[in-house]
């Protein structure tokens, strides 16, 4: 445990962040028109900017800010072919300051997080990648953050990645309990997609989570998509089944955070995407099923996201999302709101 015994001034450091967003985009122009002049991409690797933020309520009177700026050098992506801006070099590094702030029924919370990685390309279809960081919770105190992730190409259609993380657990949900007992988690994920057919997806994402409190939780993600659509629009069409379960080895009356010993959902869900103009495209996605948690009877579980994106991937994007959720949490029907902005910039 590390402790600090003078807090950072934290309206500071939100002009901080809101400084580092102007001069971004106040330079945006002059460096792009300046790549443009300098050497071929081969001698001159391409750096990738970004700045993101979300903020989010649900019916538990809680709710969640979060600022993001990032840096990645020679950015590249593990996909199937490579994009017009991935880098030809064979390492990559980033870094990485969020932003967290919130307030829960118990207390309100503000944290920081400090986070560099380190990519490597062993090969054109395998790399692995480190990160280190520090995560501040003000008031309470500081842990290390630590992530790896291995990646394997098998063939252009079928990739399989793993990834292992330790860090606090309020940054990644809506979770009260988490930040009054400063609870962290160390997750296990294994990610396996495979497209058949230019047509046809099938992801499946394996998850284990320890928890601080010795509590563990298991997660199954399986989804099959077709596309309807697949040219200037985009419709997919498929379902979904998503397990959760936990292992209560640490029981208090209040946990913080959810946790089923048995969750289950089937869902229909639709995603689409339309061009409605040169750079401009309307995203939505669309979920509709049924949940049951055991002992109880199964209920409906629904949610839509629908964003605007303008911008091209090879270049810059800004995006605006809006999401809701709506299901029962322990017999009790619970709602998620969440407004989610980014901006991304490759020079």
């Amino acid at each position: 445990m590390i402790n600090f015994r003078r807090t950072p001034n934290w309206r500071a450091l939100k002009y901080f962040f809101l400084g580092i967003l102007s001069i971004f985009l106040f330079h945006l122009d002059f460096v792009y028109a300046a790549e443009m002049e300098a050497a071929p991409s081969s001698s001159h690797p391409p750096s990738l900017y970004n700045f993101d933020t979300s903020y989010g309520t649900n019916s538990e009177k809680t709710s969640q800010l979060s600022l993001g700026l990032g840096w990645i050098k020679n950015p590249f992506q593990f996909s199937g072919a490579p994009f017009s801006w991935e880098s030809e070099a064979q390492y990559s590094y980033s870094i990485d300051v969020d932003y967290f702030e919130g307030k829960t029924s118990e207390r309100e919370f503000q944290g920081l997080r400090t986070f560099a990685a380190y990519w490597q390309k062993l090969n054109a279809n395998v790399f692995f990648q480190l990160g280190l960081g520090l995560h501040y919770l003000k008031g309470i105190e500081t842990t290390p953050v630590v992530a790896g992730q291995f990646g394997y190409r098998i063939n252009p259609k079928t990739r399989l990645s793993a990834r292992l993380s330790d860090d606090f657990a309020y940054s990644v949900g809506f979770q009260p309990g988490a930040t009054r007992a400063a609870l962290k988690r160390t997750v296990f994920e294994v990610s396996f997609q495979w497209d058949p057919l230019k047509i046809l997806k099938f992801p499946i994402k394996l998850k284990q989570a320890q928890f601080s409190d010795t509590n563990r939780m298991s997660t199954v993600n399986l989804q099959a998509m077709g596309a309807l659509l697949k040219r200037q629009h985009q419709v997919w069409l498929g379902g979904r089944y998503f397990y959760e379960g936990a292992k209560i080895s640490s029981y208090t009356s209040n946990l913080g955070y959810f946790s089923p010993i048995k969750w289950t959902k089937f869902s229909l869900e639709v995603e689409a995407s339309f061009k409605l103009a040169q750079n401009w495209s309307l995203n939505s996605n669309l979920a509709v099923g049924k949940a049951a948690q055991i002992s109880n009877p199964s209920s409906r579980d629904y949610s839509a996201d629908l964003g605007i994106t303008y911008g091209s991937v090879s270049t810059q994007q800004i995006n605006l999302l809006g999401s809701y959720r709506n299901y029962d949490r322990d017999v009790n029907k619970f709602e998620e709101r969440k407004i989610i902005a980014s901006w991304v910039r490759r020079f």
